[in-house]
């Protein structure tokens, strides 16, 4: 068994391998790579296992480095998980040690693979590991057509639902172009989360890069205006939403629900095992929204091996109360600013 970096010229076989694997999510796919190049210049190490010349496992890295802080190698950042996809022990061992190999090999802090398994291989590491597992993933079976997917909502969401379509808000399927307003109402609602927004051109890259596996979804008042907009990503398996928003101000009109509704009708009728809600802290506000849609909890580990000093750094950088200052500050800036500045900052925060 032989291990590899993947290279442009591997798009095409990566793809295949990670589409095919129902454990697979649609950020491993090889767009995702192609956005951390070139949106925000991250390297990336894509390896994957080839046995007979067949691929049989990949893991995907990026390398995060931080000014004065040092770097990190991720899988994956921005997103609720990446690791090892492979049906093979021996693949997965072996990338596990390679990935841990290239850490040491590239001086860096750590090595964070998160993933949708926990991996007892690292168990074994010389160095020290910590398992984070505070977060978890919603996962809704799908039905085969959407009308069995509205029978088994409760009566309160489809009225929410059908309170939206009384409020003339309408749902449509952006096209490229529809990344401005997709952008505008996201980093609105960023700003006013207090939290730094990614860059317009990384949206680009991920709508070019994905192509047909990447989707805008958009919900509009009886004016025109964008109230509520979404990027939807696909494997032949299981569709994962990123990133969705609404303008607060139009919440009442429940634009949230017209457009989660929409996009599991597609993914129903399209005939998608799985729709992955993404990742939220168990019993908050938000884990009990993608809940009451029929979701339930899978665990999500975080595994965080120190190479720094031979011991593990348990401090978590800011702290909450720091935390809840900056974003209170950021909050109350000018969107114009927090739309220049926040990429610069974004694209350090692996998160």
């Amino acid at each position: 068994m032989e291990i590899k970096i993947a290279n442009d010229d591997d798009w095409g076989i990566w793809d295949e391998f990670i589409i095919n694997n129902p454990d697979a999510s649609p950020y491993l796919l090889f767009g995702w790579k192609k956005a951390l190049e070139e949106a925000y210049g991250h390297q990336t190490y894509y390896l994957f296992a080839l046995e007979n010349k067949k691929i049989v496992g990949a893991l995907p890295l990026a390398l995060i480095r931080i000014p004065f802080f040092g770097s990190n190698l991720v899988s994956l950042p921005f997103c609720d998980y990446g690791g090892v996809v492979s049906g093979e022990e021996r693949a997965r061992v072996l990338l596990l040690e390679e990935a841990v190999r290239l850490g040491g090999e590239l001086k860096v802090n750590k090595v964070e693979i998160r993933s949708i398994f926990k991996y007892h291989q690292l168990e074994s590491s010389k160095y020290p590991v910590n398992v984070i597992t505070d977060k978890v993933r919603m996962m809704l079976p799908l039905s085969e057509d959407s009308q069995k997917t509205w029978g088994g909502f409760k009566s309160k969401l489809r009225s929410q639902i059908r309170k939206a379509e009384k409020n003339n808000l309408t749902f449509i399927w952006g096209e490229k172009r529809d990344i401005e307003e997709f952008y505008r109402v996201w980093s609105i609602n960023m700003r006013d989360l207090g939290s730094p927004a990614h860059s317009k051109k990384w949206f680009h890259d991920i709508i070019n890069g994905y192509g047909d596996s990447a989707k805008i979804a958009l919900v509009k008042n009886d004016y025109g205006e964008t109230v509520a907009s979404a990027i939807i990503l696909l494997t032949d398996h299981v569709v994962c939403i990123p990133w969705a928003s609404t303008i607060r101000k139009y919440n009442k009109l429940s634009p949230n629900m017209l457009l989660y509704w929409n996009i599991l009708k597609y993914c129903s009728d399209h005939g998608y095992n799985f729709f992955d809600f993404g990742r939220c802290s168990p019993q908050g506000g938000t884990y009990k929204f993608k809940e009451q849609w029929g979701a339930a909890r899978q665990e999500l580990f975080w595994h965080e091996i120190s190479l720094k000093n031979g011991r593990y750094d348990t401090s978590s950088g800011i702290n909450s109360r720091k935390r809840e200052f900056v974003e209170r500050i950021w909050s109350r800036l000018p969107v114009a600013f927090t739309n220049i500045a926040g990429p610069l900052i974004r694209k350090y925060i692996s998160l």
